[in-house]
């Protein structure tokens, strides 16, 4: 388990994590976002947990790396955004 012990509250619009590899910024990401739910504890963004309301989450929460080879579902930023677009109406 790379998060441990984590109280967070983010009240900034945008928000970056900056740190060294391995220390959890990827996994703090996909937790924010409910791609990975957490093994113990909750994630809760604006009111919706991770674990129950995942898409209400993602409408919520967009992150990008800075690494292409490390993009989500697509190859480039750009592609993981429209994507992530096409599903709105």
């Amino acid at each position: 388990m790379v998060l441990r012990d984590v109280d967070l509250v983010l009240a900034e619009r945008r928000i970056a994590v900056v740190g060294a590899n391995g220390s959890g910024k990827s996994t703090l990401a996909r937790l924010l976002n409910g791609l990975v739910l957490p093994s113990e504890g909750s994630v809760v963004v604006d009111g919706h947990d991770t674990r129950d309301d995942g898409a209400a989450v993602r409408r919520r929460v967009g992150f990008v790396f800075t690494d292409p080879d490390a993009q989500i579902v697509m190859p480039t930023v750009a592609e993981d955004v429209a994507f992530s677009l096409r599903r709105r109406g």
